[in-house]
């Protein structure tokens, strides 16, 4: 169980040899290549469960990769990869459809992490209303990511941490604002994320606050 058949595209052979031997040590199936050409023609006949990409190599001419497997793979886990980490750069990957942003030297263990996470339960509930839930993931004090996804398709990811919101994102939008906007969507469906650190700190209210104000607004409307 939580072996996954992965995808490795980078140019890096140096890169490329510690993922390929830590992943399969792992227990994972593990293909590479040093072309994003090369991957579009493995794509052609195979499917993975997980794809980690060099941002550099993501794209092909007008082609882009990290698209093409969105919309070939069902539900695939995409992580982007980078020399370096710019704020712009990072949020450009993600908005393209990239589940995770890791930079080099690759923490091996947070690797991992994110394509196998630690074993719990999961379900499906109905009815649940998305800030009452908040509320609940607040008051446990844990570090998590929820990624709400509208019925119409707009998706937030919300950081939190020991009882506060941390950060909040949708699109372009960040902050209160964004937070906001994701308790209004009426109907959709929530996730669990594997804890990565927010890019920045956009929400400084304590927050059993920012539940009261967001319940304020929500009565309003």
């Amino acid at each position: 169980m939580g072996k996954k058949t992965i995808l490795i595209v980078d140019s890096d052979p140096a890169v490329t040899w510690d993922l390929c031997e830590a992943l399969t040590r792992a227990g994972h199936t593990v293909t590479d290549t040093a072309k994003a050409e090369h991957a579009l023609e493995i794509l052609d006949d195979r499917s993975f469960r997980v794809a980690i990409l060099d941002v550099l190599s993501s794209r092909v001419g007008d082609i882009d990769l990290i698209d093409r497997l969105r919309k070939s793979w069902t539900n695939p886990l995409i992580i982007a990869m980078s020399d370096f980490e710019v704020p712009a750069v990072k949020k450009s990957i993600i908005s393209r459809g990239a589940d995770h942003f890791v930079c080099k030297p690759l923490d091996m263990e947070q690797l991992l992490a994110l394509i196998s996470p630690a074993q719990a339960f999961s379900g499906r509930v109905q009815g649940v209303d998305i800030l009452e839930y908040i509320q609940f993931m607040l008051l446990t004090g844990n570090k998590t990511v929820v990624e709400v996804r509208s019925q119409e398709g707009r998706c937030c990811r919300i950081f939190m941490h020991s009882g506060n919101v941390l950060h909040a994102v949708i699109g372009d939008i960040t902050g209160d604002e964004a937070f906001h906007q994701c308790i209004q969507f009426e109907g959709g469906t929530f996730s669990h994320l594997p804890w990565t650190e927010p890019e920045q700190r956009t929400i400084m209210k304590p927050g059993e606050l920012l539940l009261i104000e967001a319940a304020r607004l929500k009565d309003e409307r």
